[in-house]
């Protein structure tokens, strides 16, 4: 289950304040995406846009390949720890005082990660038949906050307090006391509880929160200029999205009974052993490694206003949807949990301790199942631009989650920013991104021009801060370098 990280989030030098902007690198810099964003790079955040006036005149399609940004926040770890789980160094084995230490530092802190990338993209701007466009785009998102007994376990195992005795490797059971010497502790094969005294699961998790999904969505989306006169136009949009699932792991706590559960495709690699015999979404060992074992759809609508060609008065709400998950699902049973083999977490290499910690070959009970549908996180859009002038624009947005999805943002997030062009082939960004109780983010971009418009290439961080802070990173990166117009 370790390779999870590696094999879909590590490579892409992840980050994680909520990317607003889902992977478009020409509003990553400018923090505030929604009035600005036309042609392919609109869909799945405003379709109302794609039948403004082009920005270059007589460049009516654009295509690009190979866009994205990836970003990893932790309220809980430092810039140097963040920096070794970006880019997979070597961890230090952890001691018993230094995972007590994190178990504290761990409880009811956020890290939240994600990756958007476009594999491909076009779009078709029409005077008269409107605005159309297509694109192929990969989402992945994780994130995690755990209560204060799930944290401890994670870090301690076996020997965390809750448990009441450990069993030691010759035989003998002592009680835990929470300050044995270390080759005591090196003894110690598995931590008991009495069922009498012993939590069930739902109670264990208390106040845990973890999710990681990955989509591909295929998004059909279509903008159409409404009405205008000397003042005012006024543009509509709607967007259509088939969806393959790739994965889903939920486990929810904050309320008093846990909903879990899994689905995975192969390419995870994971080994189920015997409970997939008796699953009937278990997958054919010979499925390919990118078998979806989730299907579904999403609908994503906007509206902008432009006043004058000067102010741009912009809504959508996106992901209205659902998915089905019917391939390698697993539910968690609410088992009473009473005895631990797990060590615990040996490095702070936090995603990937607790994947391997939530997956279905976990210590924990989990039951396969037919199948199980979840909601696309759906949100909410609004936001303001403002042209100064053609060197100049100002933005500010707002996006809301409008559902309860582990996976979608768990407060409103707030951003204003501006695109500055100091030279016809250079436009710098930046902005500012704060909402909820995370700290204030400082985006900034830079995209290069050429021949007029007809290509761009750029990219952008979604934190200029983490670059002199310690605490509190994001690290990030969005990017983009085959994007063209004619």
């Amino acid at each position: 289950m370790k390779r999870l990280l590696t094999l879909s989030l590590i490579s892409f030098c992840l980050s994680g304040l909520a990317q607003t902007e889902i992977g478009v690198f020409s509003a990553t810099g400018r923090g505030a995406a929604l009035p600005f964003v036309t042609d392919y790079h609109c869909v799945g955040i405003n379709p109302a846009n794609l039948n403004l006036t082009p920005e270059y005149e007589g460049k009516t399609i654009t295509f690009g390949f190979l866009e994205g940004a990836g970003s990893m926040y932790s309220e809980y770890l430092t810039k140097s720890e963040l920096k070794n789980i970006a880019f997979q160094k070597d961890f230090d084995m952890l001691s018993q005082s230094e995972r007590s230490d994190y178990a504290a530092r761990l409880a009811d802190k956020e890290t939240a990660i994600s990756l958007n990338t476009i594999a491909s993209g076009i779009a078709v701007n029409n005077e008269k038949l409107g605005g159309f466009a297509f694109v192929v785009r990969d989402r992945v998102n994780m994130s995690a906050t755990l209560g204060p007994q799930l944290s401890e376990l994670v870090f301690l195992g076996k020997t965390s307090s809750y448990f009441e005795e450990l069993v030691l490797n010759n035989g003998d059971t002592i009680p835990n006391t929470g300050n044995l010497p270390a080759d005591t502790l090196n003894m110690v094969e598995s931590g008991v509880i009495s069922p009498a005294n012993a939590l069930k699961l739902a109670d264990l998790l208390a106040n845990s929160r973890m999710g990681f999904s990955w989509i591909r969505e295929y998004n059909l989306a279509y903008g159409k200029r409404l009405y205008r006169d000397e003042t005012i136009e006024i543009h509509g949009g709607i967007g259509g999205k088939f969806i393959t699932g790739n994965a889903w792991l939920e486990v929810d706590a904050t309320s008093n009974n846990v909903q879990a559960f899994s689905a995975l495709s192969p390419v995870f690699d994971i080994n189920y052993g015997e409970i997939a015999q008796n699953n009937p979404s278990a997958l054919d060992q010979n499925a390919g490694r990118f078998t979806p074992v989730g299907k579904g759809w999403g609908v994503d609508l906007g509206a902008t206003v432009v006043v004058k060609q000067k102010l741009l008065l912009s809504a959508s709400i996106t992901d209205i949807g659902r998915i089905k998950w019917t391939g390698n699902l697993y539910e968690l049973n609410n088992q009473l949990f009473t005895d631990f083999t797990d060590a615990g977490a040996e490095t702070n290499n936090l995603v990937s301790e607790l994947l391997n910690f939530a997956s279905p070959t976990s210590v924990f009970e989990w039951t396969g199942t037919s199948e199980r549908t979840t909601k696309l996180p759906t949100t909410a859009r609004v936001g303001a631009g403002y042209v100064v002038s053609p060197k100049l624009r100002l933005a500010v947005d707002a996006v809301m989650p409008v559902n309860d999805v582990v996976v979608n943002y768990s407060d409103p997030i707030i951003a204003a920013g501006a695109d500055l062009k100091i030279f016809s082939f250079m436009q710098l960004s930046a902005g500012a991104i704060g909402g909820g109780d995370r700290e204030l983010k400082i985006p900034v971009g830079i995209t290069f021009i050429a021949g007029k418009g007809a290509y761009e290439a750029g990219f952008a961080s979604r934190d200029m801060i983490t670059w002199f802070a310690e605490t509190n990173p994001t690290a990030s990166l969005s990017w983009g370098f085959l994007r063209f117009r004619i």
